[in-house]
């Protein structure tokens, strides 16, 4: 035992006396709990920026119709647009995710129309025979 009387040292309770609080200023952390991880969530901070479907339907674009000329910068700017947006560059996220989108849809129509001209092409040269 000490000379006070109490336990002090190592395991011994609060050098403060017997009037310690919790909340008081004598708890853990910062006043008004711990902050979330990350940083507080600020508007406009990214998150507001959908770049999952552009970067979805660049890669379906480019697998399922096989136009890897609008596909892969579709891909590429979708990837870019997801970057910036986590970085903060809330307005360049939505210039590249806008034309990672266009890139996208543009890819697969032309992947259709491809796709229909060779149906068509198939269908004209069975009728032939």
């Amino acid at each position: 035992m000490g000379r006070d009387g109490g336990f002090g040292g190592y395991g011994g309770g609060p050098t403060g006396g017997d009037d310690v609080t919790p909340g008081a200023g004598g708890g853990f952390g910062p006043p008004g709990g711990v902050p979330p991880l990350g940083g507080p969530m600020v508007p406009g901070s990214g998150s507001d920026v959908d770049t999952t479907l552009p970067l979805v339907l660049s890669i379906a674009s480019t697998l399922l119709c096989c136009d890897p000329i609008l596909g892969l910068p579709a891909i590429v700017l979708a990837i870019q647009a997801r970057n910036a947006a986590n970085m903060g560059a809330v307005d360049l996220a939505r210039k590249r995710a806008r034309t990672a989108l266009i890139l996208a849809i543009a890819s697969g129509g032309a992947g259709l129309v491809l796709e229909l001209v060779e149906t068509l092409r198939y269908l004209g040269t069975l009728s032939v025979h």
